[in-house]
């Protein structure tokens, strides 16, 4: 009786000892995967940032940048965006919702926007139609727009279709549409 309880307790002892380095093993893993999760989650970010960083630079000057910041609250990820501009010797680091100039976040606005198509549509899909969403850049701005548009549409193989009354796009435009009234319609033609 006494070879068979200590036999149990030895098979016991044993399985137990098992189950915690199964335990740590699978805590470990549970840990690597994690860190894959967030070094992931980091160089999205950096290609984030690294993309709409251009963006802002080649319209507004090499004085700007983007940055995306990441919280835990309450077992939740959060990001919020931040703007940097140079300014006098420092950087002022700005949240995106509080930035006072509706051209900059517009143009931050559409370049995330074109982050969202690449992730989500093949390239031969990858379509984004601006209805007067650059209305709010300065009309010096708008000649460095243009010349970021050819350039994202050549190198991320994107189209962009853009409505606007601001004719300073038609030079950087491969095709350009004009519209005028002819009666009580409007007649589509082709520009350039």
């Amino acid at each position: 009786m006494r070879d068979t309880l200590r036999s149990s307790l030895e098979q016991t002892r044993y399985l137990a000892e098992h189950e915690a380095h199964e335990a740590v093993i699978l805590l470990k893993t549970r840990k690597l995967f994690e860190e894959l999760t967030d070094r992931k989650r980091e160089l999205v970010r950096d290609k984030i940032e690294l993309l709409v960083t251009h963006g802002i630079q080649a319209v507004f000057g090499p004085g700007y940048g983007f940055r995306i910041e990441q919280a835990v609250k309450r077992n939740n990820v959060t990001f919020s965006y931040r703007v940097l501009e140079a300014r006098e010797g420092e950087v002022l680091d700005t949240p995106l919702r509080g930035y006072h100039g509706g051209g900059l976040v517009a143009l931050v606005g559409f370049l995330l926007r074109v982050v969202m198509v690449l992730f989500t549509y093949p390239p031969r899909r990858r379509i984004i139609f601006l209805d007067e969403t650059m209305a709010a850049l300065d009309g010096d701005k708008r000649g460095p727009l243009g010349r970021l548009l050819q350039e994202l549409g050549s190198k991320l193989d994107m189209q962009f279709v853009m409505v606007t009354h601001s004719p300073e796009y038609a030079d950087d435009a491969d095709v350009v549409y004009g519209v005028r009234p002819k009666g009580k319609n409007s007649v589509l033609e082709r520009v350039k």
